[in-house]
């Protein structure tokens, strides 16, 4: 792979998301959401923390990681930029890595936003900052699977509309798999615990960094960067 090829691939995609208003609403809307969960336990309960962001987080990116991700190639195939691009010195490893670098970078930056509800934790109590720290840790890690979903799903159609029901769809399985364990076999529940998000973010925002709920945010990545590859590939030999 060249780098210097990545690195303008994501300063064209910077500035395609810079200059399109969607991304301005998407992330205004998010941060509302946010907002809202994370201040009712305030009003409420008087309680300042993150747990309800945690409760309702992984829900709230089952719908925004693919509004952001599903226009990323299934725009190009519909104006058929794709095929332009496929022609151009590029490969389909330095096309796909920078757009999910691209992806990463931008939503970063909303978590840079929601550091206002940490430094508010602070300012009005004494946290557990590791508490914190893993939290946000635990959250980007699966914000950051959830848009190598949303780049696979984006690969699998023109439609954008298409994209992102693939991309809700496949990032809810994960979500939900870990709450559906009570219903299922006994010999399945171990599985779909594993699969499902839950128990990852979990052991993460408690503080506790350990390589299994590692291995388990970045296989994701790994495979659906790897099938988004893949099927690259073979819209090139189309």
């Amino acid at each position: 792979m060249n780098y210097n090829n990545i690195k303008l691939l994501i300063i064209k995609e910077l500035k395609h998301y810079f200059n399109t208003p969607p991304l301005y609403v998407l992330t205004t809307v998010f941060l509302l959401l946010i907002g809202y969960f994370f201040a009712q336990p305030m009003f409420l309960i008087a309680q300042a923390n993150l747990n309800s962001i945690v409760d309702i987080m992984p829900l709230i990116l089952t719908f925004f990681i693919p509004a952001l991700t599903m226009k990323l190639i299934a725009e190009e195939k519909k104006t058929q930029t794709i095929e332009i691009l496929l022609t151009l010195p590029f490969s389909e490893e330095e096309i796909i890595i920078s757009k999910y670098i691209s992806s990463v970078i931008v939503m970063f930056l909303a978590f840079l936003l929601m550091s206002f509800y940490a430094i508010t934790i602070i300012m009005l109590s004494k946290p557990d900052i590791g508490h914190i720290i893993g939290t946000y840790l635990g959250l980007f890690l699966l914000s950051i699977s959830f848009i190598a979903i949303g780049i696979f799903s984006s690969t699998l159609s023109s439609s954008q509309i298409n994209a992102f029901i693939i991309g809700f769809a496949i990032s809810f399985f994960f979500y939900i798999s870990g709450k559906t364990t009570f219903f299922l076999p006994i010999y399945l529940q171990n599985i779909f615990n594993y699969l499902g998000t839950d128990i990852h973010i979990s052991n993460i925002s408690r503080g506790v960094i350990d390589l299994k709920d590692l291995i388990y945010f970045f296989s994701i990545i790994s495979a659906f960067l790897y099938l988004s590859v893949y099927r690259l590939k073979t819209m090139r030999i189309k």
